[in-house]
């Protein structure tokens, strides 16, 4: 198993992106646990507590992704990492957005 892992946890995000992704409310401190699906359409990211707005803290910055070489929307650890050491490779969990910059 990639990264030595035995059980996939929804919100770890090394290997491939985060299913679930939590975030703790800056008004009540109550902790939202968003799905990705919700996340990537930005719909509902409120707390559900308060109703706060959580947006900021769940939807995370595209980057250009140093495994693949392609900008993503939904990133995972890979994405942030080295580049492999035998190049650029063909990641099935890309999630598409258009590039802000001209290269990666």
């Amino acid at each position: 198993m990639p990264g030595g892992c035995w059980v996939c946890n929804p919100i770890c995000g090394k290997c491939k992106p985060p299913a679930k992704k939590a975030g703790s409310c800056n008004v009540c401190g109550f902790v939202t646990v968003f799905d990705k699906t919700d996340i990537v359409l930005k719909q509902s990211l409120c707390c559900k507590m308060c109703g706060a707005d959580l947006s900021l803290l769940v939807v995370p910055a595209p980057v250009c992704c140093s495994y693949c070489g392609q900008w993503c929307a939904y990133p995972c650890g890979k994405g942030t990492g080295p580049e492999p050491k035998i190049g650029l490779q063909k990641c099935a969990h890309i999630s598409r957005v258009a590039p802000p910059a001209p290269e990666c």
